[in-house]
């Protein structure tokens, strides 16, 4: 039964990797359920080879598919339905820079920008 928590495994970090590459080129889709499905199966994989004894790559599985688990479940982003497209006037905002000093968006006016923002489930 040793092949079944390497396969846990296997298939937590297949998961994983495919989600961080999706976030990577933040095309995430709407829904992680496709990777929560797989990460949940990893799941129980995993505490089936911890039931019959077998080495710690079923723990891992475990350990790597209930952390992704949680993030997803609860890290949900809220996504406002009026966003702001191109060669729309930003919203009045303020924020601290990097060397905490005060920087908003009158500092802006009469400049050309581009503001990306990244959206991930976390």
């Amino acid at each position: 039964m040793e092949y079944m928590g390497t396969a846990a495994l296997f298939v937590a970090l297949t998961a994983t990797f495919f989600w961080f590459r999706k976030a990577w080129k933040v095309n995430l889709p709407k829904t992680p359920r496709v990777f929560q499905s797989f990460w949940f199966l990893s799941f129980l994989l995993g505490i089936a080879s911890t039931n019959t004894g077998a080495g710690s790559a079923g723990l891992w599985a475990i350990g790597v598919s209930a952390l992704l688990l949680v993030l997803t479940f609860t890290g949900k982003q809220k996504v406002d339905k009026e966003g702001i497209g191109v060669g729309d006037i930003i919203p009045a905002f303020t924020a601290e820079t990097d060397d905490k000093k005060l920087f908003g968006s009158s500092d802006l006016a009469g400049s050309r920008i581009l503001i990306k923002f990244f959206r991930a489930h976390w």
